[in-house]
């Protein structure tokens, strides 16, 4: 299957510059207040016995794990390319 080339482009200027700061700082700025958040919403409903509090707990929990899981992925991927990048050199 053909890669898309428009998505691997670099991006100049202050666009660049924008996209940097967003996925450098702002995403996982989000993920990290987002487990924490998620994690008080965990402790709250787990105390209530009613059926919406049991599905906002699962749905918590979900969050956490997918959230988790997706900076887990990333981190790898950037650990596998620094690996290729000095078994290059």
């Amino acid at each position: 299957m053909r890669e898309c080339e428009c998505l691997h482009e670099p991006i100049e200027g202050y666009a660049g510059i924008a996209n940097l700061m967003l996925i450098v700082l702002l995403l996982p700025l989000i993920s990290f207040v987002g487990v924490i958040l998620n994690f008080f919403n965990i402790f709250i409903f787990c105390e209530q016995k009613n059926t919406a509090a049991k599905y906002l707990t699962a749905l918590s929990c979900s969050d956490v794990g997918q959230t988790i899981k997706k900076r887990l992925l990333v981190h790898k991927k950037k650990m596998v390319e620094k690996g290729n990048e000095m078994s290059n050199e």
